[in-house]
């Protein structure tokens, strides 16, 4: 652990395992994937209690889009926050999913 001034310093490596030289698993993927499942979980719980009107139709549907949110939202919040030139000199870099960047 390392201390800057008595404070402690976030230095934990974003890798969790290396799978290729170009494809890792990453801690914020994880932890996006587990949000995912534990929502859809409470989502199908509320439903067989009777406390949401979604059928499975509507509720597979409506994953799918605040998925989909999600993660065009983090890509959209990254480049407006912290590369804001990238995005507006070249709009098609918000695809490029492969060089990572989440907000």
């Amino acid at each position: 652990m390392e201390t800057v001034n008595g404070h402690w310093v976030h230095d934990i490596d974003p890798v969790i395992f290396q799978i290729t030289e170009t494809l890792a698993i990453r801690w914020y993927g994880l932890a996006y994937v587990a949000g995912f499942l534990i929502a859809v979980g409470l989502l199908m719980l509320y439903r067989r209690k009777g406390l949401s009107p979604l059928t499975p139709a509507l509720l597979e549907n409506f994953v799918l889009y605040v998925m989909a949110g999600v993660i065009v939202g983090g890509r959209f919040g990254y480049f407006l926050l912290y590369e804001p030139g990238d995005f507006f000199s070249n709009p098609l870099v918000l695809f490029a999913v492969w060089e990572g960047g989440m907000a």
